[in-house]
């Protein structure tokens, strides 16, 4: 909760320090959208590598049980 009001701080200042045509409401629109956008490629590269790392860790894990499987 208190980041949140950090950032719309944070926000009104830039929204405050900023030359006003900039804060059309196209602008802010596509600014917040590409915001998302970025928010959005940042999740999914993290959930791709942590799925590689699942792939990974359950090839590994699967090697093993063959491993032991040819063993006994």
């Amino acid at each position: 909760m208190t980041h949140d009001k950090r950032q719309t701080s944070v926000g009104s200042l830039a929204f405050q320090n900023s030359p006003p045509e900039l804060w059309s409401p196209s602008c802010f629109c596509t600014w917040t959208f590409f915001k998302w956008v970025k928010k959005m490629c940042s999740f999914f590269f993290i959930l791709e590598k942590s799925m590689e790392w699942l792939g990974f860790f359950f090839s590994s894990v699967k090697s093993q049980m063959l491993y032991y499987i040819f063993i006994f």
